[in-house]
């Protein structure tokens, strides 16, 4: 490897961790979406099954591990993000520095792979300009912030894209192979890459390679497709969370909503760069000749997320956007390049045309894009602390109330932090109320808060955690939980492990809950898994 090569990546992997430093995302919860904990639980279930020695049939342990820990995903979602996880914590660790440092690499190795697909073309600076830009995107700071399958699917996207705009050049079994496993871990890693199977037909048309459907390598990553990731999707489709049945004016809103996620990624003066370097290497083109088989299908790929998140799995919230952006950011280098050529044929030396425009793009990105994504940390690690550290709660049943983040921040941080399987840890939302995984269909499951009271003490429910944070809509179980607080706090005793913290999280005792037996607990999971989980 060149030095230059390693210094690249050097930088760009110490960018991406100081990004990570001074958001706060190397002390803060997994909240920073609803789903990040289920993400980060679903991976420690695969690790703590590996570093088992596969005990039992796999469904038996994740029932098993979801009745201590109810934020497993796995069948919700495809497995391959949270195998990636489980690897990488047996590894090393699976504490938050050790898994945040698994999302630097991650996009250190995509923004490197960016580097080297513009430098190939345009240069190293160029190369290493473009490549520092992606990694200080907002939305790229939230991939690589977070612990979400976004920034996977972007990564395995991308390399797919550059393998089969090979495969255009040069059709052969080899890259229509490597292309099709790429997009079946895509599509094992989420839904959202099923994006992929969109880019062939988009790109033997924007290439003009029509030809290539009459060959049999060309349908080579359907076939694998469906042989590897078919059964998976037919054994789960009634649990996907990427099902959807948009109205006419929901596919309205996502096209243009989608096609503003992309625009607004790197701000109005940086696409418009990104505008001319897609004219000149696939517009142009075009019309005039042969286009590159690289830039067809990075094109394609852009496409492909577009069209697949407006008018098939139609969603428009911005991190649906994920897959395109590194595309999007090999064509910014090409329209770099292009413009400080056609400044240097002014009579600017090349070697200072370049420094000006890379200059001014760097400002331009610095006043109308960049910004550091803030995480602040929401003070559950310091009541987990105090919780696990007292041995009157060694055996205590946990429940945590609040939002969907607030729940799954608490799951979270009691599973890392013990030895698993450890407390049976409950959600208000499931034990209390019911609802889709989406929040819809909600309904509280007892009348009042005295029926609220007697189903926690039939368990009983000895520690509380309540996360007093407004939740929208409102939810009636929270609010008879407050109720239960308000009327019988002789039977609820406030713990003082954060009331000096400006954390919203308090925590209640059941008085005399010590020593009793655990009771039945039941959890509906018949909507997710077609079955009632009791303990």
């Amino acid at each position: 490897m060149k030095p230059a090569t390693i210094l690249v990546a050097l930088l760009l992997a110490s960018l991406v961790v100081l990004l990570e430093w001074r958001s706060g995302a190397l002390e803060a919860e997994f909240a920073a979406h609803p789903d990040e904990a289920a993400h980060y639980v679903s991976g420690l279930l695969v690790r703590d099954y590996i570093a088992a020695g596969f005990p039992q049939p796999a469904l038996r342990f994740a029932e098993d591990y979801y009745l201590h820990y109810p934020k497993v995903a796995i069948g919700h979602w495809p497995p391959f993000f949270y195998v990636v996880q489980g690897v990488w914590m047996l590894a090393f660790s699976p504490g938050r520095m050790s898994i945040m440092l698994l999302l630097a690499l991650l996009a250190s190795i995509l923004a490197m792979k960016v580097y080297t697909v513009v430098r190939d073309e345009c240069g190293v600076m160029v190369g290493a300009t473009v490549a520092a830009l992606l990694v200080c995107l907002p939305l790229m700071q939230e991939f690589s912030q977070a612990v979400m399958s976004e920034l996977l699917i972007a990564l395995l996207s991308f390399y797919a894209a550059v393998s089969y705009g090979k495969y255009l050049d040069a059709p052969s079994w080899r890259e229509a192979v490597k292309f099709g496993l790429l997009a079946v871990l895509a599509i094992m890693t989420n839904g959202k890459g099923l994006a992929l199977a969109l880019l062939p037909p988009f790109a033997i048309l924007i290439g003009r390679r029509v030809h290539l459907a009459r060959r049999l390598s060309f349908w080579l990553p359907a076939l694998l497709v469906i042989v590897l990731c078919g059964p998976w999707y037919y054994l789960t489709t009634n649990r996907l969370a990427y099902v959807s049945s948009p109205s006419a004016t929901h596919t309205k809103l996502a096209v243009l909503a989608n096609g503003g996620v992309l625009i607004r990624s790197f701000g109005w003066l940086l696409f418009c760069v990104i505008a001319i370097g897609l004219a000149r290497k696939v517009l142009w083109p075009m019309w005039r000749s042969r286009v590159a088989g690289k830039w067809v299908a990075l094109a394609s790929l852009i496409l492909s997320v577009w069209t697949f998140h407006s008018y098939v799995n139609v969603y428009f919230e911005p991190r649906y956007a994920a897959a395109a952006i590194p595309a999007l950011a090999a064509f910014l280098g090409a329209g770099l390049a292009w413009l400080a050529a056609k400044i240097a044929r002014s009579g600017l030396r090349p070697a200072w045309s370049m420094a000006l425009v890379l200059l001014l793009t760097v400002a331009a990105f610095a006043k109308e894009t960049f910004l550091v994504r803030a995480k602040p940390p929401l003070g559950y690690p310091q009541l987990v602390s105090e919780l696990l550290a007292s041995p009157q709660f060694r055996s205590s049943v946990f429940l945590v109330a609040g939002s969907a983040s607030a729940e799954g921040a608490f799951i979270a941080e009691v599973a890392m932090h013990e030895r698993r399987p450890g407390h049976i840890v409950l959600r208000a939302s499931q034990v209390l109320a019911s609802s889709t995984w989406g929040g819809g269909r909600y309904r509280a499951l007892f009348p009042d808060a005295e029926a609220t009271t007697a189903h926690l003490e039939s368990i009983p429910v000895g520690i509380l955690a309540f996360d007093t944070t407004p939740v929208s809509p409102p939810r009636e179980h929270l609010r008879q939980l407050a109720e239960v607080l308000r009327r019988y706090p002789h039977r609820w005793e406030s713990l003082n492990f954060n009331e000096q913290s400006s954390s919203t999280v308090r925590a209640y005792r059941l008085v005399g809950h010590e020593g009793k037996p655990i009771g039945k607990i039941r959890i509906d999971m018949s909507g997710k898994l077609g079955k009632v989980l009791e303990h």
